[in-house]
């Protein structure tokens, strides 16, 4: 268990705090269009940030036959987009409608904890290579390859600028150019 604090910055007060069960030792933590996405070891959770609300609370561990449970019950990363709760586990991605929990997709993904979504493609470490995903449908949209001889992407965050994306393996900085660009 642990405690969830929300504080208005500006105001410098606290908005509220609540418990909220800590499976494992770290949790993700994301803020989007005033709600609070937070992912742990094996649940995300949505609430306000503005008031004491949760919105939902659901498992990463969902038994549909695809994966190691789908999601192999470790969080590995949270982020927000567009009303998208993007949950990235050990083998999974799991899309929940930020407003409602449902589930929108759940597609293989090789736990990145090095997504971030530029220009609305979403841009992740799978393997060793840097993949290009619609954040919306979870579809799989180009795919770069680490190049031969050289040390697998590393767990970095891609960056970008100008159509331009930054990443780098362990023992070189790349350039690529971004999709659609």
């Amino acid at each position: 268990m642990a405690t969830l604090y929300v504080y208005n910055l500006s105001k410098k007060t606290k908005v509220y705090a609540t418990t909220v069960t800590l499976e494992g030792s770290n949790a993700w933590i994301y803020n989007l269009n005033g709600k609070i996405i937070i992912g742990t070891h094996q649940t995300a959770y949505c609430y306000d940030a503005f008031e004491y609300k949760m919105y939902w609370e659901k498992s990463v561990v969902l038994n549909d036959g695809v994966g190691f449970g789908s999601g192999n019950n470790q969080i590995m990363q949270v982020l927000g987009y567009d009303n998208l709760a993007l949950v990235y586990c050990v083998d999974r991605l799991v899309c929940f409608d930020v407003n409602t929990g449902s589930i929108l997709y759940n597609v293989l993904a090789d736990g990145s904890n090095a997504a971030n979504v530029i220009d609305g493609i979403l841009y992740q470490r799978d393997g060793s290579d840097l993949q290009m995903r619609d954040p919306k449908t979870g579809k799989e949209l180009k795919r770069v390859a680490t190049p031969r001889d050289a040390q697998a992407f590393s767990s970095s965050r891609p960056n970008g600028k100008d159509g331009r994306i930054y990443v780098h393996s362990y023992t070189d900085a790349y350039c690529i150019k971004a999709w659609g660009k």
